[in-house]
């Protein structure tokens, strides 16, 4: 994988409701984790951002996508943890690194999405559900 990156659309990226997401250092170990999310049925569940341009489409400030997009990035910021992680995936993606974002809408999916990004070396492993936010391994 070049760390080109693969979601869905260019819509603006929200809070990721129902996902776990994922930091790789590289997009090998991207990249592997996407075939197994594919060979385990998690085809079209997940997205991948990769370096600066995944930085880019995410769109950290919410510059690119309006005034809604930059009010709904502020008000994320309000949340200490959340601005926490919005903060270490824009540096990760800046430095190179890979995020992997899989829905995951019961605990049966959770946990056979966590074991195969766990596989690869999957870190800064979160857990982003309707109320809370729970970090699975740093």
């Amino acid at each position: 994988m070049d760390c080109s990156t693969s979601a869905r659309d260019d819509r603006f990226l929200g809070y990721p409701l129902n996902r776990l997401v994922a930091v790789f250092d590289n997009g090998t170990d991207a990249q592997a984790t996407l075939d197994d999310l594919v060979a385990s049925g998690f085809a079209g569940s997940f997205d991948t951002y990769c370096g600066t341009g995944g930085a880019r489409l995410i769109d950290f400030s919410g510059e690119d996508h309006g005034r809604r997009a930059k009010l709904s990035r502020a008000l994320h910021h309000l949340n200490a943890a959340e601005a926490a992680h919005m903060d270490r995936y824009e540096q990760e993606l800046e430095a190179g690194h890979c995020l992997v974002m899989v829905e995951t809408h019961d605990a049966d999916r959770q946990s056979r999405a966590l074991e195969i990004l766990k596989s690869h070396g999957g870190h800064f492993i979160n857990h982003y559900g309707r109320w809370f936010i729970e970090q699975v391994q740093p």
